[in-house]
């Protein structure tokens, strides 16, 4: 498989899912299409390839799969849905909510969100759609059974979602039963409308014209009360037609017209008081994620300016002086690495292993002092 072959294999997959070919994986290409290619000619392979149900299709958008997902990541997405969206969507006393997992790979968020609603509104109330391109990954969506990596510390099991069994993790019964799983593309029509969407972690790898129709799609699917959550390194802007709220780092949306019918009342109520100039202020989360969509293109110096600049803002903002100093590394510069990691220690010092660091996401202490630790055994 040489070049010009797997760059046309990336641009295959990118006219189909909207992933930006430069962000497939060489050897996740190699190790999908190789057995193809060892088989049988080029020409005939690109003649299967030119069929999107075939096996050689199913095996070139494995290619294109993150499959980076656990239980409840960014738990603090779901704690503000449950304590700010879905207590004003009670009060209209809709019977039923409908949410939709748009991307949902191997259904782990899928699953977390219908947990939060059983355990909220009750099962009765609640369908829960999981969707995703890959029909391996429905697979092991709807059978439910996880290891330990989808058990994770820095995903706390909010809500009750699975029990142990033997050395796997099996899905509850009730929430099983509230949750289904679908075959789709984000660049086609959506499967329906829906009340709560969530699409985490998926747009980031799309080329900015996919990522604008698949947006087009999702804020269809909206119901007009509804709320769509993306996930902290997906960075939509407001101009196709829904609008953000809640804490800007927690990427929530909804319809405008919603948020011009709550100013519309709070200006009834109470006369509006003169504006004054907002102080500028640094958001930290949003510039290292900004970071991260940096450096998942490529852009490792820019990103380390940005870091760098971010902590002379805030030096207090841990999560950025592991990220710098875990760039440092990787582009070879190990002693201002250690330093760094030796400074995150210090600053970690009596605080408690469960307390949370807030970042892109929110990661116990833990996590911080034993990925310093664990660079330090190795760079002594």
């Amino acid at each position: 498989m040489d070049d010009a072959l797997l760059q046309h294999l990336a641009q295959l997959i990118a006219l189909r899912t909207g992933v930006q070919a430069g962000t497939v994986s060489r050897d996740k290409l190699e190790r999908s299409m190789g057995p193809f290619f060892a088989r049988q000619s080029r020409a005939e392979v690109l003649h299967r390839l030119a069929d999107p149900l075939s096996p050689a299709s199913a095996a070139l958008l494995e290619a294109a799969s993150v499959g980076e997902t656990y239980f409840f990541r960014h738990p603090e997405q779901f704690q503000w849905v449950v304590a700010h969206w879905l207590t004003s969507w009670q009060a209209r006393g809709k019977p039923s909510l409908a949410a939709w997992s748009a991307g949902t790979a191997t259904g782990e968020e899928a699953y977390s969100l219908a947990s939060t609603l059983c355990a909220t509104l009750g099962p009765p109330a609640v369908q829960v759609l999981g969707t995703d391109l890959l029909a391996s990954a429905l697979a092991s969506a709807a059978e439910g059974s996880y290891g330990k990596w989808s058990v994770r510390s820095s995903g706390p099991l909010l809500y009750p979602v699975v029990q142990p069994r033997g050395e796997r993790f099996w899905v509850l019964p009730v929430v099983r039963s509230r949750t289904s799983f679908a075959q789709h593309n984000l660049l086609a029509p959506p499967p329906g409308r829906f009340d709560l969407i969530f699409c985490r972690n998926v747009l980031l790898y799309f080329s900015p014209d996919a990522a604008k129709v698949a947006l087009t799609h999702l804020a269809s699917a909206l119901e007009p009360d509804g709320l769509m959550v993306f996930g902290v390194m997906d960075v939509p802007d407001e101009s196709w037609g829904l609008h953000r709220v809640g804490p800007p780092e927690l990427n929530c949306f909804s319809h405008r017209r919603q948020q011009a019918r709550k100013r519309t009342a709070a200006s009834a109520a109470q006369p509006a008081p003169p504006e004054e100039p907002a102080a500028p202020k640094v958001d930290p989360v949003k510039l290292h994620t900004h970071a991260l969509e940096l450096i998942e293109r490529g852009h490792a110096r820019k990103a380390e300016r940005e870091l760098a600049e971010l902590l002379r803002a805030q030096p207090d903002y841990l999560a950025g002086v592991l990220e710098l100093a875990l760039l440092h590394g990787r582009q070879g510069r190990v002693t201002r690495a250690t330093e760094m990691m030796r400074d995150l220690l210090a600053r970690l010092e009596g605080r408690a292993e469960s307390d949370l660091v807030p970042g892109p996401e929110s990661l116990p202490v833990a996590f911080f002092r034993a990925s310093a630790m664990a660079y330090l055994s190795r760079h002594p």
